[in-house]
């Protein structure tokens, strides 16, 4: 589950709609498709506050910019870079990370190469946003078990 890099700019409703039209309920289960689809946190774009989100907003202030330089492909956050690189990087100022290829400035080349914003992050996530994202699963699969009780009336 990727907690690092939160795409959306708006949270998931809950799928407990009193009387949607059908065609806002597919929009929403659609949405909850698509993030399952791309690994994404359901706890995360349910409005969670999570510890990792936290984390992950303060390990921008280590850098000499809010997110790393994409010279190509989709935006990425400091925590998926840090966690791509691992705790011993040992490869160039550029990467390339799933699709996105980034180049680093020396100095913060030089700090993911030290391993100390990995340290930083580690363990990632945490246990307790990994129950929260449990707890998130869990709820949604309530609110389609009861949608389904619903539509079988």
């Amino acid at each position: 589950i990727n907690f690092a890099d939160p795409q959306r700019k708006e949270d998931l409703r809950s799928l407990e709609v009193a009387d949607s039209p059908l065609n806002e309920f597919s929009n929403m289960l659609e949405e909850y498709h698509s993030m399952l689809n791309t690994g994404s946190s359901i706890a995360l774009y349910r409005g969670e506050t999570l510890f990792c989100t936290r984390l992950s907003r303060s390990l921008e202030t280590l850098f000499t910019t809010n997110e790393p330089v994409v010279v190509d492909g989709p935006r990425i956050t400091w925590a998926t870079l840090v966690l791509a690189a691992g705790p011993a990087y040992d490869g160039s100022a550029k990467l390339v990370i799933g699709d996105s290829h980034v180049d680093l400035p020396e100095i913060d080349y030089q700090l993911i190469r030290s391993g100390r914003p990995w340290r930083f992050l580690s363990p990632w996530p945490g246990s307790d946003d990994c129950q929260n994202e449990l707890g998130a699963i869990e709820k949604t699969r309530e609110e389609l078990s009861n949608i389904e009780q619903k539509l079988r009336r």
